[in-house]
């Protein structure tokens, strides 16, 4: 297995762990315990664990060791409005930098969001819109910051996170109607606000679970 590989595959799996409980706030991680457990060497180990700590999910101390980040209403609250001011900051670019055809576009693909009731085709209509604005509407030094997010949720968040697809098929046409109309101001809005609403829902799915309190 490649190396890179084997150490995204083990930072998802830390990342699974997080997200179903069976790691929870304050919990050790053991580099020994997981290597065994998931068949791999200490290399990959401490890479994950070294990303997950830049990621803010884990929390590693010189000598200590590494341990879950505990986990808040309001930093999953902020997680989810530092996606919304990523994508916000690269749709406000998009809305100046776009040819009119690209923008009538992104508002269509917006709008039909609307349409897409299946959970896979939705998360799939969902990333080729963000990928859209981000290609629009980014620079090297704005990938760089993206690259820096990671998805809380694992698993396709439609079918994970009750309401988030009635969420995002109400929202995004709406901020598609107003990226047709140029309106900076009204599309970002709606589009942060958009982003905030789904941190709300997925704190209200985690406390049902008994992650955070």
């Amino acid at each position: 297995m490649e190396r890179l590989t084997a150490r995204d595959q083990v930072a998802q799996e830390i990342r699974r762990r997080i997200w179903s409980g069976e790691l929870k706030s304050g919990d050790r991680i053991g580099q020994e315990e997981l290597a065994e457990s998931l068949g791999v060497s200490r290399i990959p180990i401490r890479e994950a664990l070294i990303s997950l700590t830049h990621e803010g999910a884990v929390r590693s101390v010189p000598h200590l060791g590494s341990s879950v980040e505990p986990l808040t209403e309001q930093g999953v609250v902020d997680h989810y409005a530092l996606y919304g001011v990523v994508d916000g900051f690269a749709l406000e670019r998009a809305i100046q930098r776009a040819s009119d055809e690209e923008l009538i576009a992104l508002a269509e693909a917006m709008t039909a969001v609307a349409d897409v009731g299946d959970p896979s085709a939705l998360e799939q209509a969902v990333a080729d819109i963000r990928d859209e604005v981000h290609r629009l509407g980014g620079s090297a030094r704005f990938h760089a910051v993206v690259r820096g997010l990671y998805p809380m949720v694992v698993g396709n968040f439609f079918e994970v996170i009750d309401g988030a697809s009635a969420m995002i098929c109400s929202g995004m046409p709406e901020v598609g109607a107003r990226v047709a109309a140029k309106d900076v101001a009204g599309a970002v809005d709606r589009y942060e606000a958009m982003a905030i609403g789904n941190g709300t829902l997925v704190v209200a799915d985690m406390r049902r679970r008994g992650i955070i309190d």
